[in-house]
């Protein structure tokens, strides 16, 4: 089920790459790219502090409150060695940046902010390559008609990271990131693949992102609905085998509606969860993205992520009881929160 994650077949050059890149750089010999972070929650400020060691970095966010914060106060970094605030360069308009041409733009907004920041974006600023950042499913092929002259590529990232009190981002898991086309030009991918190698991201170049993307939402779809239920963090893995066991029983169900989509997956998704469970990944005070969502009294993902897969398994006739008891529970207790 599982494809090859490495960049073995340009390995010796992509290495070669790396080295020459960081000598260039530290010698002033070579311009820093620019990189525009598009959404600044959680992920665009770790992609902002990582990218900004090799990169001109830029961010956006729609939210001018956060957007503020970030240029004014900065964010620090909790979990990678780095507590001190740094101020980042970032915008509520993107009227800052029209006509600008940027090396490369990453969006890393929720799955339905996407379309509305792809537009705005199109509609003042260039970009030479672009990367959506995304949980979900969408094949995202709708980009290519308002990104034109991009290079579009795709990835998704196993990295924890969760927005704290006082501008602070805490790191629970640094996680790995897989990168992929969309189509058959592979060029943005192995572009931003060797920037986030350089930034000291782990890094997989992958010829087939959709087994990642399903990997990554087959993980979601079940552990992100986990806090909202019990008002705990994955910490509650632990101690409870019966919650474990459900997880792990709809995990399986998730990898079984892949299998029926013949689609080959980039990471076990089940390895994942028994690793939250043995407390290999540093998981335990994480609530998740969810969870966040559903106190602060915003819109959830929970259609995006669990009930995609819970509706593409109908789609393809697998019986998924599990995956349909945590999808009708969680959206009954997100009602509940809204009324």
């Amino acid at each position: 089920m599982h494809q090859d994650r490495g960049l073995s077949g340009e390995s010796r050059r992509f290495r070669k790459w790396l080295k020459d890149m960081g000598k260039r750089l530290q010698a002033g010999k070579v311009e820093r790219p620019s990189i525009l972070v598009v959404g600044c929650g959680a992920l665009g400020t770790a992609c902002l502090f990582h990218l900004r060691k090799i990169a001109q970095v830029f961010g956006y966010d729609c939210d001018r409150a956060r957007s503020e914060e970030l240029s004014r106060a900065g964010a620090g970094f909790l979990g990678a060695g780095r507590v001190r605030p740094v101020v980042f360069n970032v915008a509520a308009t993107m009227e800052c940046y029209r006509g600008k041409v940027f090396d490369g733009v990453i969006f890393a907004t929720k799955c339905r902010g996407l379309r509305p920041a792809v537009r705005v974006f199109s509609a003042s600023g260039r970009a030479t390559r672009v990367l959506f950042l995304q949980n979900g499913g969408d094949d995202l092929l709708w980009a290519k008609s308002l990104l034109r002259g991009s290079r579009i590529c795709r990835g998704v990232t196993t990295m924890a990271v969760s927005l704290q009190e006082r501008s602070r981002v805490r790191l629970y898991t640094a996680g790995e990131t897989f990168l992929g086309s969309i189509d058959r030009q592979r060029e943005g991918a192995q572009w931003f693949a060797h920037v986030f190698a350089a930034a000291g991201l782990n890094v997989h170049l992958v010829k087939n992102i959709a087994g990642a993307v399903w990997a990554k939402l087959i993980f979601n779809a079940v552990m992100n609905p986990l806090p909202v239920l019990c008002s705990q963090s994955y910490a509650v893995l632990h101690r409870d085998r019966l919650l474990y066991a459900l997880a792990r029983d709809a995990i399986r169900e998730g990898v079984a509606v892949a299998r029926k989509a013949k689609i080959c997956l980039a990471f076990d998704p089940l390895a994942k969860l028994r690793a939250v469970r043995e407390g290999r990944l540093n998981t335990d005070n994480y609530f998740g993205s969810m969870y966040a969502d559903a106190t602060m009294g915003r819109a959830t993902e929970i259609e995006e992520l669990t009930g995609l897969l819970v509706r593409q398994a109908k789609r393809l006739g697998v019986p998924v009881p599990r995956l349909d008891t945590i999808y009708a529970l969680t959206r009954a207790r997100l009602e509940k929160k809204d009324g």
